[in-house]
């Protein structure tokens, strides 16, 4: 009976030892996707500020219909090209554009239920150098920056993101 027991005890411990490795695997890949999303933000941001705001039609080409010329040019991650579509670090779909007469490019991302609102959170109070962030129905803005807990009501129900720069 002890053997018993004790195959059974032993078998609970591995399957224990097994979820906690998963999780970890889980957490470090959700960490990784937010941080990295920051980066290709910030990289998107420059590029596009290179690349077309010095230009006499400012973002005005910062359009999907463009996309193939952006992807060529570089303004965005080769991990965010597929097949010539666009799509954020998350798998959702991009849509750009410009606003204000093409002096401000914009970006919309996320809320296709693929971000965790962790995640959504992680690149709200991490990201910078915008015009405005838009997360649902909340705009956040160099003077209303978001902290954890503004930026985490924002993000609940996996919202859609769109993001202005000039």
């Amino acid at each position: 009976m002890d053997s018993i027991l004790g195959f059974f005890a032993g078998r609970g411990m591995q399957l224990a030892a097994i979820a906690g490795v998963a999780l970890l695997i889980a957490a470090t890949v959700i960490i990784m996707t937010s941080g990295n999303m920051v980066s290709d933000l910030t990289f998107i941001m420059t590029q596009a500020r290179s690349e077309l705001a010095q230009s006499n039609n400012g973002y005005t080409n910062f359009t999907n219909g463009n996309s193939a010329g952006l992807l060529n040019a570089g303004v965005f991650p080769s991990t965010w090209n597929k097949s010539g579509t666009i799509y954020d670090r998350w798998g959702n779909e991009v849509t750009l554009g410009s606003t204000a007469n093409g002096v401000q490019g914009e970006l919309t991302f996320g809320g296709g239920g693929t971000e965790t609102a962790s995640s959504c959170t992680d690149v709200a109070t991490k990201l910078n150098g915008y015009s405005t962030l838009q997360i649902g129905g909340t705009t956040f803005s160099p003077t209303t920056m978001p902290d954890a807990a503004t930026a985490g009501t924002a993000c609940s129900g996996q919202p859609t993101l769109s993001l202005t720069f000039q």
